[in-house]
């Protein structure tokens, strides 16, 4: 499956059956490896200012919202969790 530069799958006919196998390939991931989307209200605010880019909670992470795969128990999966961000 190989997708181009900008191409915009959602409602163009001509892309149906790649986009149905995107979703399965999606779905699969997410059982595999506990992987999730929580929903917007639930999610971890942003970690950084999205104009100054301004780190917004220097001892690392918010202290509220839901990090993705928290609730399906992705870390007891045995994938590693992504790194933590480094100032550099």
């Amino acid at each position: 499956m190989t997708l181009t530069s900008g191409l915009i799958l959602g409602g163009a006919p001509a892309h149906s059956q790649l986009l149905g196998e995107m979703r399965v390939a999606l779905a699969a991931w997410q059982e595999r490896t506990g992987d999730s989307i929580p929903p917007v209200a639930e999610m971890t605010p942003d970690r950084h200012d999205r104009t100054t880019f301004e780190r917004l909670y220097p001892g690392g992470r918010p202290p509220t919202g839901v990090i993705p795969g928290q609730t399906e128990g992705a870390p007891s999966l045995g994938y590693p969790p992504p790194e933590e961000d480094h100032e550099h």
